[in-house]
């Protein structure tokens, strides 16, 4: 998705579905048949093997070389991605510095096992964070108006949107209680803290001021939208055909 956000045409986006995200499962379940090989073969717990230790016993020194590429081949995108965050938190420094400082810093920790080998399980508390908001955002843009409630409702009304925070809150509340019973996986956690802030935000904000009506905020955002849209329309009739798109803020 980082590189086609510069694609020429938006249906080149579907080649993330069909392509990226469907070949990234295939290989996940590639390298799990492998790995159960492996331990079976080397008699060891498969909790224990190193990814390097499950590619060497599976294909030698060419395994080795897989690891390499693929999870430069993963990270790069993953790189880019933390570059752009990074300058977005300092301004002042090129996106090139910013992105060689961060590719140091994750170089020196993942020499750490500690640090890989935790990885996962950081990456799915996270995503109990902040999957939450997708749910958020999701029923503000899209459950809202289906149901005859105002988008926006809280920038119209003037006020802090609350129930936005309340069920960002009781998602990994939620979460923590059906980890502390054993109710779910962990890895499973982030469906349901999404269906929690979904449900949770479209019932606070209904009594928050989502029912209510604000036609002169309406109009304004439209007139507004109908400006965008016009000069967006003059600059792309007066840019030449073929244009040299250069990132010069290096």
């Amino acid at each position: 998705m980082s590189l086609f956000r510069y694609a020429k045409k938006s249906w080149y986006g579907y080649l993330s579905g069909t392509g990226m995200f469907l070949g990234h499962y295939v290989a996940w379940l590639a390298a799990g048949f492998m790995g159960a090989a492996t331990a079976a073969i080397t008699t060891t717990s498969i909790t224990v093997l190193e990814p390097g230790d499950v590619a060497f016993q599976a294909l030698g020194y060419a395994g080795f070389v897989t690891v390499i590429v693929g999870g430069w081949t993963t990270a790069n995108a993953n790189l880019y991605r933390a570059g752009l965050a990074g300058q977005g938190v300092f301004p002042r420094l090129s996106r090139q510095r910013v992105t060689l400082v961060v590719g140091i810093v994750v170089l020196v920790a993942s020499v750490f096992p500690f640090v890989y080998r935790s990885y996962l399980s950081l990456v799915t508390y996270v995503g109990v964070l902040l999957v939450p908001i997708g749910g958020i955002l999701f029923a503000e843009h899209y459950i809202l108006p289906r149901l005859g409630l105002t988008t926006s409702w809280a920038r119209y009304k003037g006020v802090q949107n609350v129930p936005a925070l309340v069920a960002w809150g009781a998602a990994p509340v939620f979460s923590a209680v059906m980890i502390v019973f054993d109710l779910t996986p962990v890895y499973f956690l982030f469906v349901f803290g999404w269906v929690i802030a979904l449900v949770v935000y479209v019932l606070l904000a209904r009594v928050s001021g989502a029912a209510e009506k604000y036609p002169e905020q309406v109009a304004a955002d439209a007139f507004f939208q109908e400006r965008v849209d016009n000069f967006h329309a003059q600059a792309a009739a007066i840019m030449p055909a073929e244009t040299e798109l250069k990132d010069r803020r290096g």
